[in-house]
């Protein structure tokens, strides 16, 4: 998300659910200027899936495990991919996929934009833990 809507994303609300208890449910709100997401993470269904909607002013774009449906300018295309992303853990093709980027940190260029998103990311996560426990108190 934050590749989408840039690096001056903030947390803006958090609900986990049970309270107090084991995350079954989690949902959070992020903020940008001009633009807002929402992650909602379950582990309550009743199959493994992924699914992702990104609407714009021209047009969406919507992940359905293994589908793309882009729709734009009064257009449609679908593109399949051969595993869905629901698949497993591992996904040994999105290492290959982020290994470009790995080996240029390596060699000086764009340094320090992997560490600034898994920064980002265990900040967004200690921030939304901190909001659900301040909003018990």
């Amino acid at each position: 998300m934050r590749r989408l809507l840039g690096a001056e994303l903030e947390l803006a609300e958090t609900v986990l659910r049970p309270s107090g208890a084991v995350d079954e449910v989690a949902t959070v709100l992020l903020k940008a200027p001009g633009a807002s997401g929402t992650i909602h993470l379950s582990w309550r269904a009743g199959e493994r899936s992924n699914a992702a909607f990104v609407a714009g002013e021209r047009g969406t774009a919507e992940l359905r495990d293994d589908r793309l449906i882009v729709k734009a300018d009064g257009a449609e295309e679908t593109v399949v991919f051969p595993e869905k992303l629901s698949a497993g853990s591992a996904h040994p093709e999105w290492l290959a996929a982020m290994w470009p980027a790995f080996e240029a940190e390596l060699a000086g260029r764009g340094r320090g934009q992997n560490l600034a998103e898994a920064a980002f990311c265990l900040e967004t996560i200690r921030r939304a833990y901190g909001a659900a426990e301040a909003s018990r108190a």
